[in-house]
């Protein structure tokens, strides 16, 4: 039987697959860093559990975070099956064991059988939910589906991040009434509250390079604007085809790659438009942190992206995510300085409601509810 003391503790499973180096390499590690030292400070001990071999290098970049390796280098059903009985060996053992996305029932599973853990099962996005706006069949659907649905019957909570996860979760798995809640991803508002020239015609999109991006059919849309040029921050298995589809519209692209995400706020105040292009978001951590900057967003009404931005306020939609409808907004943008400053300056106001100490808040609030801390 799980007892929750004052301060229970909690260990953060890693997707399964994802080490710490990766999220190192992806930009990100000093931002989750940031968060759960933060939360360690509110809810106790912090353990990242990851299936990596050699995450014990990174340690230093962790601070009071502590961390569970795969260091015995087991299989990884074999290992996420264990850590519930390599949580126990802790002392104090951390009382909640939270995964960092919908993803990987093993570690959850386990901790269920042995009644050794409260179980949140944490989502940024829902991986099914777009397998199911499109028409076509596909066999992930059910895999993707049949994971989720499992792991959010094993939680006792469900964290996602916006109004349409929570509604998707609720009706798809027929999870009990207040077992589901809204916790956005955050954003240092204080480290985006910068400034810097603006490059004419400069507009970024940070991502990486993958179909759900939708990046060639912004290479096409800047292509055909004067004097437009597009910078993309981030990398991915399209990059070949982002350089040839610039090559071949002769739009003016720069790809910088993976970039530190301290390095992130001065390069957003450079530009003058973010352009979200994605056929589907969670809740896009980046259009909030160029929202906090100041820019002037342009974003394709997908799902993930409307909680966010509401048109003609905090950002600009466009009528679709094709070339030609980005272009159209794209235009109607770069054509009035006037409507960037609007946008721009509600962007940031309305960017505030994801402040760390607001999420922070919002998760603490989530425990408070179900007795885990006072």
């Amino acid at each position: 039987m799980v007892r929750i003391a004052e301060r229970p503790g909690l260990a953060l499973a890693f997707t399964p697959g994802v080490t710490l180096d990766d999220w190192r390499r992806s930009g990100f590690l000093s931002r989750e860093v940031q968060y759960y030292t933060a939360l360690g400070a509110r809810v106790g001990r912090v353990v990242f559990v990851t299936q990596g071999v050699r995450d014990h290098e990174l340690a230093g970049a962790l601070g009071e975070i502590e961390l569970v390796e795969n260091s015995a280098r087991l299989p990884s059903w074999a290992f996420w099956l264990t850590v519930p009985l390599r949580l126990r060996r802790l002392r104090p053992r951390p009382a909640i064991l939270k995964t960092n996305q919908l993803a990987g029932v093993l570690a959850p599973l386990a901790a269920k059988v042995l009644r050794s853990s409260r179980i949140v099962a944490r989502g940024g996005y829902v991986p099914s939910e777009p397998w199911w706006h499109r028409h076509h069949w596909d066999p992930r659907r059910v895999e993707t589906t049949i994971r989720e649905a499992v792991l959010c019957w094993l939680a006792d909570l469900v964290l996602v991040s916006s109004e349409e996860s929570a509604a998707y979760v609720q009706r798809r798995y027929r999870l009990p009434v207040g077992r589901v809640r809204i916790v956005p991803n955050f954003v240092d508002i204080a480290r985006f509250r910068v400034t810097a020239p603006k490059v004419h015609g400069l507009v970024t999109m940070v991502g990486r390079l993958v179909p759900q991006k939708n990046v060639l059919a912004a290479i096409e849309a800047v292509a055909s604007i004067p004097g437009a040029r597009l910078r993309l921050i981030g990398d991915g298995p399209l990059r070949a085809a982002v350089e040839r589809r610039a090559n071949e519209t002769g739009a003016s692209v720069e790809i910088l790659g993976v970039v530190e995400h301290r390095r992130l706020p001065e390069l957003l105040a450079a530009s003058e438009i973010y352009l979200m292009a994605s056929l589907y978001e969670g809740h896009p951590k980046t259009l909030i942190e160029a929202m906090a900057v100041g820019l002037a967003c342009v974003a394709v009404p997908s799902p993930g992206v409307t909680s966010v931005v509401e048109h003609g306020e905090t950002g600009y939609l466009s009528s679709g995510p094709d070339a030609h409808a980005l272009r159209t907004a794209l235009m109607a943008v770069l054509a009035d300085a006037g409507l960037r400053e609007r946008l721009g300056t509600s962007a940031r106001l309305a960017a505030a409601r994801y402040s760390l100490e607001r999420v922070l808040d919002l998760e603490c609030e989530a425990y408070r509810s179900v007795g885990w801390i006072p």
